[in-house]
């Protein structure tokens, strides 16, 4: 149900979505045929992106990790691992005071950042 608002693209670099409908609210967020939803791993399994799960944001239920402090935050944000023990396994959701951050990869040593390359920054300042 959910997924029947979206148009999805298979592509050789992964799988895009847009909008199915032109007067969504989303439209603006889409460029070109679509924004990336997932790539595909060598080993078959899709990765979904930083960008569709900021959509899929009011969807998503399970898998989610949320960070502690400003300094779990400042480390996801850099690209690293925020070393926790917890109960989750492969892809979560990382949450900062009930807001979406990004996707990540939960290890046993920990959840690890894949927080887009794009967005990260020099300095970081964390209110």
């Amino acid at each position: 149900e959910v997924f029947e608002q979206f148009r999805f693209v298979q592509t050789p670099k992964g799988v895009y979505f847009s909008s199915s409908n032109p007067e969504e609210i989303y439209l603006s967020k889409f460029q070109r045929f679509g924004i990336n939803f997932a790539v595909e791993e060598k080993t078959g399994q899709f990765i979904l992106q930083t960008h569709a799960a900021h959509i899929l944001a009011p969807y998503i239920t399970k898998n989610k990790y949320v960070a502690e402090d400003s300094e779990q935050l400042k480390r996801y944000l850099e690209g690293g691992l925020i070393k926790t023990s917890h109960s989750l396994r492969g892809q979560v959701v990382v949450y900062y005071r009930g807001m979406l951050v990004g996707t990540g990869l939960a290890t046993p040593e920990g959840i690890k950042s894949r927080f887009p390359r794009s967005h990260r920054t020099q300095e970081i300042l964390i209110k």
